[in-house]
Order: structure tokens, then sequence, then C-alpha cells
């Protein structure tokens, strides 16, 4: 169970079994207490946060968990705008999903899942889903999103109730004041 932050990283293919090898193989050479629940469903913990860029003793953070799901099937009529939203901003429909989420939700618990999900994401070629982030600004203020964060490279694409960003505007955004992933 998570009550943490959580996120996904969709990608423009289905993983391969060498993939999902790759995967457990790379999780596993800087995690602990790693535990393959069934294939594609693992639960762990980041002790070492350098192998993702964090120079922080994560011990402690809380254990996180990682399910790879093969997306969902965009032909029902129910969800074709999802579809649409997806090629508009993506160019491409995502045939696979990685959901992240963590078991807490102290500032170590964003910090170590925003890294994690980030170097996944450039290993593998994924956008990062990071749901609505309107939530960040403060209601005392009235602002748009973009002129709250300021100018950050990259992109990030607002698809209603869901903001996917690449890579390049992610990594903007772990180094922001303001960094925060959604519960």
């Amino acid at each position: 169970m998570h009550i943490g932050p959580s996120f996904e990283i969709v990608f423009r293919e289905a993983f391969a079994a060498l993939d999902t090898q790759d995967l457990e193989i790379y999780l596993k050479s800087f995690v602990s207490e790693f535990v393959r629940v069934d294939p594609g469903n693992f639960e762990f913990r980041i002790k070492n946060g350098q192998p993702v860029g964090l120079d922080k003793d994560c011990a402690a953070s809380s254990s996180l968990g990682l399910h790879l799901l093969l997306d969902q099937d965009y032909s029902d009529s129910s969800i074709l705008d999802q579809r649409a939203q997806c090629l508009l901003h993506l160019g491409f429909v995502p045939r696979q999903r990685l959901s992240l989420f963590a078991g807490g939700k102290k500032e170590i618990d964003h910090e170590v899942i925003g890294r994690l999900g980030l170097s996944l994401a450039e290993r593998y070629g994924g956008f990062l889903c990071l749901g609505n982030l309107w939530w960040i600004i403060p209601r005392d203020i009235e602002v748009s999103f973009t002129a709250f964060l300021g100018p950050m490279p990259g992109r990030l694409f607002d698809r209603g109730d869901n903001h996917v960003a690449d890579t390049t505007w992610f990594h903007a955004w772990l180094e922001h004041p303001n960094f925060r992933l959604n519960k």
C-alpha cells in the first residue's frame, strides 16, 4: 500500500522480455530488500541514492514499489479522448506503463522516487505522467502555472487532469525549490 508520492512513466513500445530482465538487473544493482512480487511487480528500498543522482543518505526513505503494466486498450470509446490527447502531445499512443510509488510522504521519499523515475525514463525512453500539478501553486497567489515555476527547459504537456513531462523538464523540476510529487 502506498501513501506517498506516485506517478507513471509511459513508453512508445511495450517492453520485451529482455527489457524486463534488464530493468530487474538495473534495480538490483543499487536497491536493497528487493522483492519480486510477481512478474513486473517489484518492491524495494533505496539506501544509496548516488546511482540515481541523489547525494543524500536515503536510509530514512520509505519502501518503494514499481509495477510494469501493459497500457490500456485505447479502442474502447470511453477512452478515445485519452488516445487523441496522447497522439497530440506525445506523437504516439503509449504501449507500456511503469507505475512508481512510495510507502511514505517525507521529503526524502519525493526526492528518491523522483530521481528513480528520471533515471528509468532516461534509460528506457519514457515520458513522466505526473498527475495534476496545479496544486503546487499556493491558493493565495493568482498566477499562471508557468509564471509560478518560471522558465524551465524541456516540454510539459497539460492534458487537463494530467501533466506529462519529458526528461529535460522533469530534471529541472527536481531541482526547483517547490519540487513535490502528487500523492
